[in-house]
């Protein structure tokens, strides 16, 4: 290749170059829409997804095999705490409890028997009519019986106990679930499945995690720390922060919570899920701006801020929280003019114009007086 053509295609690199650069110059700015950053008073909302849970919950197993002989309840009743639920065939318990009454009958007889011989022994003892030995032997059966009494007592108290595991009640006040057996059904301590779950309304629990760094939020908040979940239809409860875990969960980086409300009207089932706002205080001079300003990057989020020669610098900021339409953040300072609309095709260095506002006094066009 000759020198000239090495010289021509330097030229033509050169005004290609230049060209290109004249043409980055001069692109228009975008149209943006503005606005500043500003400061004020801010309750902290805390939001997450809760889950509903009964306070207490019990599952209903015998104690005892036997026959169903009788569902005192129907599945979905609200049951009190003592409310006899299910009776078992006691036949055989309550032939051994009268056995036992028998057989300490019998040893109370026994024992009185005894009492008069040792004192009738001590008597004659005194007046050297029989031997040491005899009333050593008539005080030993004494205490053989009293012993024998005492075990007959207890297997009596024991009888009764085994009679008692045939009449099934229940433990606590709540709601009745499915019942999982009939009359005639055999049942024993070890089946599988339980008779029924019985499942305490009200109060109630919503069950929810949080960040691990909303720990410090909470522990100085103001007590009580309130929550309130939101209702499928819109409708709000409140209720009171009542748990919070005392490890942080080290494979989610979160920490477990519970929040307790009064449901007398039902409206939390236990199962569902519901969104949960803690108020964790106050935040002062926090710094918000409208939500449309966040942009949104591959690993975090920032704004565009306006510069003075009308160029856009990206900042990154941190989201806190968001709340009718406004956007709670960190890292950035107030009253800083930064893009609010148009922001989606900007980079780091482009310009932009603001759009003019309409002015509400201008003159109508032909086309909007004729209508």
């Amino acid at each position: 290749m000759t020198k000239f053509s090495l010289t021509l295609i330097a030229l033509i690199l050169v005004g290609c170059g230049k060209e290109a650069a004249k043409e980055k110059t001069e692109r228009p700015p975008q149209q943006i829409t503005a606005t500043t950053t500003q400061t004020a008073d801010i309750a902290l909302n805390l939001s997450a997804q809760g889950h509903v849970s009964p306070l207490d919950q019990v599952e209903v197993r015998p104690q005892t095999s036997g026959l169903i002989s009788k569902v005192h309840f129907k599945e979905g009743d609200q049951i009190s705490a003592g409310q006899l639920l299910f009776s078992l065939d006691a036949r055989t318990e309550e032939a051994n409890v009268r056995q036992a009454i028998a057989k300490l009958a019998q040893s109370q007889a026994q024992l009185a028997a005894a009492e008069r011989d040792y004192t009738r022994s001590k008597e004659l003892a005194l007046q050297s009519f029989i031997s040491k030995t005899a009333l050593d032997n008539a005080q030993s059966k004494l205490e053989t019986l009293q012993a024998t009494l005492a075990a007959e007592r207890a297997a009596v108290d024991a009888a009764k106990i085994n009679l008692s595991y045939s009449q099934i009640k229940a433990p606590l006040s709540g709601r009745a679930g499915l019942v999982e057996v009939h009359t005639g059904s055999y049942v024993q301590p070890s089946i599988a499945i339980p008779l029924v779950t019985i499942s305490k309304l009200d109060p109630i629990t919503v069950a929810f995690s949080l960040p691990e760094r909303d720990l410090s939020l909470l522990q100085n908040a103001p007590q009580p720390i309130l929550v309130r979940a939101t209702l499928a239809d819109g409708n709000k409860m409140q209720g009171k922060l009542s748990f919070i875990d005392n490890a942080v969960n080290s494979s989610s980086g979160t920490i477990a919570l519970k929040a307790e409300f009064s449901n007398p009207k039902n409206l939390l089932w236990p199962g569902a899920f519901v969104p949960v706002q803690v108020a964790a205080g106050m935040l002062k001079n926090a710094v918000v701006l409208p939500t449309q300003a966040v942009q949104t990057g591959p690993d975090h989020r920032f704004v565009f801020a306006i510069q003075a020669d009308q160029t856009v610098k990206a900042i990154q900021i941190e989201l806190l929280q968001v709340e009718n339409e406004r956007a709670v953040v960190s890292g950035i300072g107030s009253n800083i003019k930064v893009v609010k609309e148009g922001g989606q095709n900007l980079r780091e260095g482009s310009k932009v114009r603001e759009a003019q506002k309409r002015d509400a006094s201008a003159p109508k066009t032909a086309a909007s007086a004729a209508k």
